[in-house]
């Protein structure tokens, strides 16, 4: 099964959306990397390297997005 198969699949299990976004909210963790790690439940040394790019990716993409779109009415 693809990745995108599985993640919106997963996403739309009941609850899941709502823990993921709350871990998001939370403990800024990146909904994407979190449900790619279940997907691909990856060796340790691609894990660190998959959070460290999505790290980067949040803090110069998504939390500047997310920022204006909660500010959207």
């Amino acid at each position: 099964m693809s990745l995108w198969d599985w993640a919106a699949a997963t996403y739309a299990r009941p609850g899941v959306s709502q823990a993921c976004l709350d871990l998001q909210d939370g403990h800024q963790q990146n909904v994407c990397f979190l449900l790619w790690a279940m997907w691909a439940n990856p060796e340790s040394d691609a894990l660190r390297a998959g959070v460290g790019m999505a790290r980067e990716w949040e803090t110069i993409v998504l939390k500047p997005l997310r920022g204006v779109r909660r500010r959207l009415p």
